[in-house]
């Protein structure tokens, strides 16, 4: 059968209804207070369900807040609070989903917002830190941070904070090492694409450092990384198309007061025994055969 119910009902009133309070006790003499569990009943197939809801209202519904618990000791933390999915023994573990209700009004969707305290002394305001689980024998998870498809998709815009006295946070995007514990491997690729289209025109990738109105700008620079057996390409390349290919356009910068600045093209050194490197400018004819043109320093 069915077991019985336990309803907890505060009294309705004119202005306000009455409250609900769970308060475990107090330990006294530098103890530990009591505990409060509120947990759905256990059940040899599904257990039950434990709901925390706001009261329905006519104009706005009520909020529900989950507080740690405050602390009046100097120098210690307040009370963590932690939001987990259930443990399972055979099969995966419980998903934690935060979202925003549907709407069907013409207004818009609950905002969802994952922030930190702020601090009023002169530490550093709580860190924001998104990471999936790590993994004995497989993959870890993956990160995805992505706006939802719409007539027009919404933005993903990542920036550090602004600064009132010094430099501005940096944003860094770094791949993971291949410690090469078990095997050797390779380190994780950065990939900068816009997405193809079937019907106009693909997006630009625009790398530009700010302006300065004082200072000078930062730069823009494009490095492969340092090899004890061979450094890395950096390739520079429009694609290939049945029209007309892309171009390529080096150009310095104009001065409105000084001299326009240079272009540069440089080879390595050689060691002792090798030559340095070529320039080589290659311009492809219309039968595809080429005219080569070697510079030699």
């Amino acid at each position: 059968g069915k077991g019985g119910a336990l309803n907890l009902t505060a009294g309705s009133g004119s202005i306000r209804g009455g409250s609900v309070n769970l308060t475990a006790g107090t330990g006294l003499f530098e103890s530990i207070g009591g505990d409060t569990f509120i947990a759905g009943g256990s059940s040899e197939t599904d257990g039950g369900s434990t709901i925390l809801s706001g009261g329905t209202g006519g104009e706005n519904g009520g909020h529900v807040h989950l507080l740690g618990g405050e602390t009046s000791g100097k120098g210690n933390a307040g009370g963590n609070v932690k939001v987990e999915s259930g443990h399972s023994l055979s099969s995966g573990s419980g998903s934690v989903t935060i979202t925003s209700s549907d709407t069907s009004s013409s207004a818009s969707s609950g905002e969802t917002l994952i922030t930190s305290g702020s601090t009023s002394s002169r530490h550093s305001s709580g860190v924001v830190r998104v990471t999936s689980g790590g993994s004995t024998h497989g993959n870890s998870g993956d990160i995805v941070v992505q706006s939802s498809a719409a007539s027009s998709s919404g933005k993903v815009q990542i920036s550090s904070g602004d600064a009132y006295s010094s430099n501005s946070g940096d944003i860094e995007l770094n791949s993971g090492q291949a410690l090469g514990i078990r095997a050797p491997g390779t380190s994780g690729k950065i990939s900068l694409a816009t997405s193809s289209t079937t019907n106009g025109n693909s997006g630009d990738i625009n790398l530009a450092s700010g302006g300065s109105m004082s200072g000078t700008s930062g730069n823009v620079r494009i490095e492969a990384g340092i090899s004890h057996l061979h450094s890395g390409h950096i390739s520079l390349k429009a694609a290939p198309s049945r029209s007309k290919g892309g171009s390529i356009e080096l150009e310095s910068g104009s001065s409105e007061h000084l001299g326009a600045g240079n272009i540069d093209l440089r080879t390595g050194k050689g060691s002792s025994d090798d030559e340095g490197g070529n320039i080589n400018i290659i311009a492809s004819t219309s039968s595809m055969e080429s005219r080569r043109r070697n510079v030699h320093w």
